[in-house]
């Protein structure tokens, strides 16, 4: 039912998922707002706000804590995972894309916290009417939105009424997600076959199925311990990885203060230079950081008092490293086929734009720096730091 949901939200893609958006993501809004109105109402659910905005700076000292918080940022705005970026390609080429960035930080993240209040305070009465500590009740990963809080719903006036509102909001905030990740794959293969793009909707109908033949394990008794492999793993190095991939290709390879006046040509003004140090040094520095914490905290993963065995650990692995596969075999084919006698000049010459990369919009001035200057690493140390100018500007 999920899936035939999905492609329905599909079939005609952005044309369709243009139009079901307004109401997945203006619903749950609504929703979340009469669930959190309803539980202020009740005893004990300060409590729970209280200890959801009360800052324990002891855990601030805690790595780990810092890198649950990074793979939340990775999963709420969808970093790295390529859906931005075909999202973007529909939009018009003077659509202003550095407004659209700061609204969707601060939508998805301030959607984060506002769900937040809504769970905790539900706990709070939960706590209240079980006269335990809050601590009792708060559970991590799936549990707290399939298990604790259904289970405070069910003790509150009228649960029916309100567990069926939270599920819906439950429904529409999953399913904002999952139509934007199969709009990027089902891209992906349609711009690839060019058949499966004449044939739009029986092309989809046919990944559809294919989605719901690999979903059936998740819909089994263990599908929950699957469920919670897949979500211990998927985050560790995937999402971390493609997005220091885009960092040092953009800062880097092609540029930042080139692509800085990409957008200028776009939108009529550069990215400030905090953001290109930004790209540059910190997200960089940060996510390698990041990768080396992962894997040196690494713990087996776990669901409730459930420890899986050895063989789903190293299961979890191979899921986490498979799509990073593709990208080592595709670079040693771009490698290989690039012009060169040299393995320097053929990886020199494989990083660098192609003769025909310009504007999609023919009426434009391309205003970018010269493809065939070729800057130090020096030098773009002091480009990227705003130190100095581009080589073709100077």
């Amino acid at each position: 039912m999920a899936w035939v949901v999905i492609y329905l939200c599909v079939i005609k893609g952005i044309k369709s998922t243009g139009k079901v958006v307004y109401v997945t993501a203006t619903l749950p809004y609504l929703l979340l707002v009469t669930l959190l109105v309803h539980n202020l109402t009740l005893p004990g659910s300060l409590d729970g706000v209280i200890f959801f905005i009360k800052p324990d700076f002891k855990s601030l000292l805690n790595i780990q804590v810092w890198l649950e918080a990074a793979i939340q940022v990775f999963y709420s705005v969808c970093t790295g995972w390529g859906l931005h970026i075909t999202l973007a390609s529909y939009s018009k080429f003077n659509n202003n894309c550095f407004r659209d960035a700061f609204i969707m930080a601060i939508a998805g993240e301030g959607t984060s916290v506002f769900g937040g209040f809504v769970i905790f305070s539900a706990l709070g009465f939960m706590a209240h009417e079980a006269g335990v500590p809050l601590t009792e009740v708060v559970k991590s990963g799936p549990g707290l939105g399939f298990v604790a809080y259904p289970m405070a719903l069910a003790q509150m006036p009228l649960p029916n009424l309100w567990a069926v509102l939270f599920f819906i909001a439950m429904i529409t905030l999953g399913l904002d997600s999952q139509f934007t990740i199969t709009e990027t794959a089902y891209v992906y293969f349609e711009e690839s076959f060019l058949f499966m793009k004449k044939k739009q909707m029986i092309g989809r109908a046919c990944l559809s199925m294919i989605g719901i033949v690999f979903s059936l394990p998740f819909c089994t008794q263990a599908g929950v311990y699957i469920f919670q492999l897949f979500d211990w793993y998927m985050a560790v190095f995937g999402p971390l990885f493609f997005t220091l991939i885009e960092c040092v290709s953009v800062s880097w390879l092609y540029g930042a203060e080139r692509f800085s006046r990409d957008v200028e040509m776009m939108i009529g003004r550069r990215v400030p230079g905090y953001i290109k140090f930004c790209w540059s040094f910190f997200s960089p520095l940060l996510l390698c950081v990041l990768m080396v914490t992962s894997l040196v905290l690494y713990v087996p993963p776990t669901y409730g008092d459930y420890v899986y065995p050895s063989w789903a650990g190293r299961a979890g692995w191979v899921v986490s490293l498979l799509p990073i596969i593709p990208v080592f075999i595709i670079g040693f084919g771009v490698v290989y086929y690039s012009p060169g006698k040299t393995i320097c000049q053929k990886l020199s010459h494989s990083v660098r734009p192609t003769k025909n990369w310009h504007p999609a919009v023919d009426t434009v001035d391309y205003l970018a720096l010269s493809l065939e200057t070729q800057a130090s690493v020096t030098q773009k140390v002091l480009i990227n730091l705003g130190f100095t100018k581009h080589p073709d500007v100077i």
